[in-house]
């Protein structure tokens, strides 16, 4: 059964039951779900920002990640300035960000969210789900509707029928049927026998940012020897 490595590292199986009959309820533990063995990425590429009528942003930019069947745990650098730990708990949908150099402001002005490194937004309460469509990759998605707990915005995910997997995500604010921003995972690359997202894309009203891992690193963690996924940066800005 081929495995995959997909959005930076998630493994998802093609399964016999199709996914589009399964209930709502069964569906989502099935893009919940993680394999048994743990998988790490190192990913490094360009970021490219657009923001209307401004010059366009290049920087360079890391991700590394261990996906074990319990947790994800990641490290992301922006231009070598901005750097921070993160960590999506999968039991709970607990999500963890510790800083270690610069600020988030900084990246979420280039359109990173660091929760989209580990799909925090699929462990959000699940709150309905809309009319299956085909994406223009030929993927079939089941669209599957979140809400974030005390918040009265929401997520619409379309999800891979195939693979469990997010192919693009629409945020909403309450009230409003025009996303202010979307995320979509548009070139897949593969290492051996594993897959992973090449080029991520996210955009808003007015600014769009492309993302493209030219240089990857991904395999089956070995504990025995294990893969270091986290850079050295500086604790604090300025040491």
């Amino acid at each position: 059964m081929k495995k995959i490595i997909l959005l930076l590292v998630m493994l998802g199986q093609v399964i016999v039951l199709s996914a589009a009959d399964m209930p709502l309820d069964d569906f989502v533990k099935f893009f919940r779900r993680r394999a048994n063995e743990t998988t790490y990425a190192k990913l490094d590429g360009e970021l490219q920002h657009r923001r209307k009528g401004e010059a366009v942003i290049k920087m360079p930019i890391y991700c590394g990640l261990i996906i074990g069947p319990e947790r994800t745990n990641g490290q992301l650098i922006l231009n070598d300035q901005d750097a921070c730990l993160f960590g999506q708990s999968y039991r709970n949908g607990g999500e963890t960000i510790i800083v270690q150099k610069g600020s988030l402001d900084a990246m979420n002005n280039v359109g990173v969210q660091v929760t989209d490194l580990s799909l925090g937004f699929l462990f959000y309460p699940v709150v309905g789900e809309r009319e299956k469509t085909t994406l223009s990759m030929y993927v079939d998605c089941r669209v599957i509707v979140f809400q974030p707990e005390n918040s009265p915005d929401q997520v619409v995910a379309y999800i891979s029928e195939a693979y469990g997997f997010p192919i693009k995500a629409e945020w909403y604010k309450s009230g409003t049927d025009t996303p202010y921003r979307t995320l979509e995972c548009s070139d897949f690359a593969k290492d051996g026998d594993l897959y992973y997202v090449k080029r991520i894309q996210s955009s808003g009203p007015g600014w769009r940012t492309r993302i493209d891992f030219d240089k990857a690193e991904v395999g089956r963690f070995d504990t025995a020897n294990p893969v270091n996924i986290v850079r050295k940066v500086a604790e604090k800005q300025g040491e």
